[in-house]
């Protein structure tokens, strides 16, 4: 309230909707009062048009701070203003280039494996988010952006959400995620037909099915006012889902991530029955950052075995200081070891070592030495875990091997 010029999700968001709402009921609402139309142009140059030009904002990129899942959410909105409002013409193609300039930003957060370290949680969020930047962007340009829909690394952050599906509504939920998640059905459709991407158009019309079935035959939506681009095109994509038949999940049989060091192990592609396994490795000094290296979550036909607690309702505390004072961000409330009563730490360097993935003969196995995730009070020096995911055996092992710092005693 006290800085009007600041742009947040929200503020980003509410303009968003209120560019969609002037671009297509402006006749309308001009026959009731022109003063209605003349507001918001005045409103979008003081709150978001002026601001966006004239700052560096930390979820930019740009202002010695990496951004997160605000910056193409924001984008996606501050495009869309631009789009409607803005009628002088060099001026819009400075906001556009600017807008490139922070998504590149976003971009160089990934891999070449495409991993969300957000989690799938915020994945509609994050990658979802560039792709309706991508949309507007062509939307603007009649295409010219089309391009980067070829690019493997755009593909890559599309189909991760596909690789962190364990079956039905669950998800291997790392970070702030819950493991019953509703993803954007249409949007996982669209987003595959763009990149050409068969397993992500099965995957959305999968969901689609699935949630007309949880919603007792008719589907439930609700208008998302903060991506109100994203609600549209829902809109418009019914129909089209409708004719592409009954789907089935992908479910993949294996996945390794290097980059983002997650594994995702199945007994049978295609199929929920069996034993499924999701590990992760990693580092604990990321967006939306569950101090959690090493846990993993274990199914069987489909059903929970050993969880990932996943996140509670956001307080005060969930963004601050105090965030490790929350139990569900904590190791010890993972699948995880505590060491002499001393749980995982927040580290600004990358904390594991020695991340290995084997596949042979139906047989997976992954491993990576967590022992820096914890402080020196923990007295562990290295702690090597190791998961074999055995197809031929049907089981799954877990071996923990590690040394312990020596003990000095004092004599008195």
């Amino acid at each position: 309230f006290d800085k009007p010029w600041f742009i947040d999700l929200f503020s980003a968001g509410t303009a968003g909707l209120l560019a969609d709402a002037y671009n297509l009921f402006k006749e309308p609402i001009d026959a009731v009062s022109p003063l209605v139309l003349r507001r918001m142009e005045r409103l979008m140059e003081e709150r978001i048009m002026a601001p966006f030009m004239q700052n560096l904002y930390w979820w930019s990129g740009l202002a010695g701070r990496d951004t997160c899942n605000w910056g193409p959410w924001i984008l996606s909105n501050v495009l869309t203003v631009f789009g409607v409002f803005c009628k002088d013409e060099a001026r819009r193609d400075a906001a556009v280039s600017f807008a490139c300039l922070q998504l590149d930003q976003f971009i160089k957060l990934y891999g070449e494996d495409g991993g969300c370290d957000e989690g799938p949680g915020y994945w509609g969020h994050a990658a979802a988010s560039l792709f309706d930047c991508l949309c507007i962007l062509s939307d603007l340009t009649r295409g010219a952006f089309d391009t980067l829909f070829d690019e493997p690394l755009v593909r890559n952050l599309a189909e991760y959400i596909c690789h962190a599906h364990v079956g039905g509504e669950y998800f291997a939920n790392y970070e702030d995620a819950r493991f019953h998640a509703r993803v954007s059905y249409d949007l996982v459709y669209r987003f595959g037909k763009k990149i050409k991407s068969r397993m992500m158009e099965q995957f959305g019309v999968a969901l689609y099915r699935l949630y007309i079935d949880k919603d007792g035959g008719t589907l439930k939506t609700m208008p998302n006012t903060h991506a109100h681009y994203r609600y549209m095109s829902q809109l418009c994509s019914f129909a089209e889902l409708d004719a592409a038949g009954e789907g089935a999940f992908p479910l993949e049989e294996s996945v390794f991530l290097p980059q983002l060091e997650m594994i995702a192990e199945r007994q049978t592609g295609g199929s929920t029955q069996g034993l499924y396994l999701s590990a992760k490795a990693g580092r604990n000094n990321i967006s939306h950052n569950h101090n959690d290296i090493g846990s993993f979550v274990l199914f069987s036909d489909g059903s929970p075995v050993l969880v990932d607690i996943g996140s509670g309702q956001y307080t005060s505390k969930t963004f601050s200081d105090s965030r490790y004072e929350i139990f569900w961000t904590t190791g010890a409330y993972h699948n995880l070891p505590v060491f002499n009563g001393v749980d995982q730490k927040v580290c600004t360097e990358k904390e594991t070592r020695g991340v290995s993935y084997e596949k042979n003969d139906g047989v997976t196995v992954f491993s990576a030495d967590i022992a820096r995730c914890y402080p020196a009070s923990a007295g562990v020096t290295d702690w090597q875990r190791t998961f074999t995911f055995d197809r031929v055996q049907n089981c799954v092992r877990l071996e923990d091997k590690g040394t312990f710092a020596p003990v000095s005693y004092t004599h008195l």
